[in-house]
């Protein structure tokens, strides 16, 4: 999310809050530690259902990653959790 001010509109407001989730593959050797925290559980994700259909519940796994389909339907539902707790850290 980009720095906001009181002057802009409501409609650039939601423009900088949007969150750009990626979904990637990575090796656990390689994460360094850092400061930043999320306390958000991602491995099992339920995406919405489209009318006349089931709730999908996505496990974030090679098999998902692999798969160019699965992963942009992971990347909408991680991006879903994202902002659900990025607009809900004000109440």
């Amino acid at each position: 999310p980009k720095k906001l001010t009181r002057k802009i509109s409501v409609k650039k407001i939601m423009q900088r809050s949007r969150a750009r989730p990626f979904v990637k593959m990575i090796n656990y050797n390689h994460i360094m530690p850092t400061r930043y925290q999320v306390d958000v559980h991602l491995k099992k994700l339920e995406l919405q259902a489209k009318a006349g259909e089931d709730a999908v519940v996505l496990t974030l796994d090679e098999e998902t990653v692999a798969d160019a389909g699965k992963r942009a339907s992971a990347r909408k539902a991680v991006k879903k959790v994202f902002q659900e707790g990025y607009f809900a850290q004000d109440k």
